[in-house]
């Protein structure tokens, strides 16, 4: 490792003082003092001190940890550079990259996680306001007989079991699917048809039973709800043609409020189990379209 590769490494994490403090003594040797040191590197003895004592708050500037390993005590020790940079929370700039690329995707990750839990609140909130008893299935799991593999065994990411007295119709089972994806998260690099058309693939085998065999879902209506209109309009597009057997709708929530925003149904020869939307959106008919001190000697704190 070489003064000039280790220009191009980046502050990624926290420094481990510890070692780094354990490095510097290395560094300085059994046979100076820490004045000694100071003068050999340019660094003030104080700021030194207080590096050995583990009484320093801010990651050292590159440069210092250049100049330490410069008058190190030990000079066949070659690796003694990398290792300070490493305990600084320095790293080579593919590897920062690819901790940054990870950061980032579980910070997306964990926000989706939040939204879906957010929507699902928003859902049978919007149930449960219209004066309907409920119980809530997660994962359901739908077994029909003599079916092959090709069936869906998952029905939704949750089923509302509304009961007897219900003020939705006949609906007895409302079963919703929820997706989260936000395509400006993407920074468009995906648009709106590709994140419609992976959505209409992961309900393919649902849409197949609804074709083949209707009649294992009777009783339920199956809705789909996003957050972002644009990937919403591109799978109504899609769906809208299929002419379902099963009822089915489209909600749209806010993912900032978190309130229903719309409710449309998939055109189809069903007969609607629900009299009226408990998002207030009237019901279509069967046939209808539609994250004091000097500063010099320091590093930013990593983002």
């Amino acid at each position: 490792m070489t003064v000039e590769e280790i220009r191009s490494y980046k502050q990624i994490r926290t420094p481990d003082y510890s070692l780094l403090a354990n490095l510097v003594s290395k560094a300085k040797g059994p046979d100076r003092t820490m004045a000694q040191f100071a003068e050999a590197t340019g660094i003030g003895a104080s700021t030194l001190s207080r590096l050995v004592n583990h009484n320093i708050k801010k990651p050292l500037a590159l440069d210092v940890i250049i100049k330490i390993f410069e008058c190190r005590a030990d000079e066949e020790d070659t690796y003694l550079l990398d290792s300070l940079a490493r305990a600084n929370g320095f790293y080579p700039a593919d590897y920062a990259q690819r901790v940054k690329d990870r950061e980032s995707m579980a910070a997306r990750r964990n926000e989706q996680m939040n939204r879906e839990h957010q929507m699902k609140n928003a859902l049978i909130a919007g149930v449960a306001a219209a004066g309907c008893s409920i119980s809530v299935i997660d994962r359901p799991v739908l077994r029909v007989d003599n079916l092959p593999a090709i069936y869906p065994s998952r029905l939704g990411d949750f089923i509302l079991k509304l009961s007897e007295d219900t003020t939705l119709g006949t609906i007895r089972n409302w079963s919703f699917f929820i997706f989260t994806q936000l395509v400006e998260e993407t920074e468009r690099r995906f648009d709106a048809k590709y994140y419609a058309r992976r959505t209409f693939q992961f309900c393919s085998e649902l849409l197949l039973l609804d074709a083949w065999q209707p009649e294992a879902l009777q009783g339920y209506k199956i809705s789909f709800a996003f957050v972002d209109k644009d990937i919403l309009g591109e799978f109504w597009n899609a769906v809208s043609i299929a002419k379902v057997h099963t009822e089915m709708s489209l909600i749209l929530i806010d993912p900032v409020s978190y309130r229903v925003l719309d409710e449309m149904w998939v055109p189809g020869d069903y007969n609607p189990l629900t009299s009226i939307s408990v998002f207030q959106a009237p019901a279509p008919v069967a046939d209808e379209e539609e994250y004091e001190e000097t500063d010099d000697f320091y590093e930013e704190d990593p983002e």
